[in-house]
């Protein structure tokens, strides 16, 4: 019994080891951050083009508009962390958008009512053309990370002339085509807090979103592959 205890203890830490190798080996671009079941889209424009995050041996840095970074000490016992001595400059964000979403991925995710929201336990995994890096605080907060930044403002600007969004603006109905058939695609449709409105598939090459119970005002489309890499994202305006 001692031996198979000691043999599962062995294999722990070098599972654990290999994990944090991976974690430091790579830029990690955040996606979203998920608070209460609630998706919070990293947010795309001109002043911020991406939410990287940066393992080192001893320490983590990561930026919005600011920086926020800290010591950081993982655990030999399986892929999991604490940070300490956190510290962020003090710069505005000149964009809501941007202010709201690092309010709540600095707070909320790094921090709890009681303080820094540790220890953090991580997964990676291995997908078809990148790496997937979930962090879970602990209370339950979420901040997904690729290695592939799929939400770079790059990306933003460039339209897939391979599917159609009409009419635009759009009032109660808004339809989405996709010219090239045989594909597994899902939309998923934010504010410019980044907040999740509404997420579904593209069903036979042609969806219709109802978006007549929405207030006024600039979203954003986002369409994503079989692979959850982004292929499509455009600003729609609802009148």
């Amino acid at each position: 019994m001692k031996n198979i205890i000691l043999l599962s203890f062995i294999l722990l830490s070098f599972f654990a080891k290999a994990q944090q190798s991976e974690l430091r080996q790579n830029n990690w671009y955040l996606q979203k951050i998920i608070i209460d079941d609630v998706e919070y889209i990293t947010p795309i424009n001109e002043e911020v083009s991406e939410v990287r995050i940066r393992f080192h041996s001893t320490y983590f840095t990561t930026s919005v508009c600011n920086i926020l970074g800290g010591a950081i000490q993982y655990y030999s016992s399986g892929p999991s962390f604490i940070i300490s001595d956190p510290d962020v400059t003090l710069m505005d964000c000149n964009l809501s958008e941007n202010y709201y979403f690092e309010s709540l991925y600095f707070w909320q995710f790094f921090y709890d009512e009681y303080g820094i929201a540790g220890p953090f336990i991580y997964t990676i995994e291995e997908l078809d053309s990148y790496k997937l890096l979930t962090i879970t605080n602990s209370v339950g907060v979420q901040a997904i990370y690729h290695t592939l930044n799929t939400v770079s403002i790059s990306e933003i600007s460039h339209i897939n002339s391979q599917l159609i969004l009409y009419p635009n603006p759009a009032i109660n109905k808004l339809l989405i085509q996709d010219l090239k058939n045989k594909r597994q695609l899902s939309i998923n449709m934010t504010n410019l807090l980044g907040q999740e409105i509404l997420s579904e598939m593209l069903i036979n090459h042609q969806t219709e979103l109802d978006i007549s119970h929405l207030n006024k005002g600039v979203y954003l489309i986002r369409i994503y592959d079989e692979n959850e890499l982004i292929i499509h994202s455009e600003k729609i305006i609802k009148e």
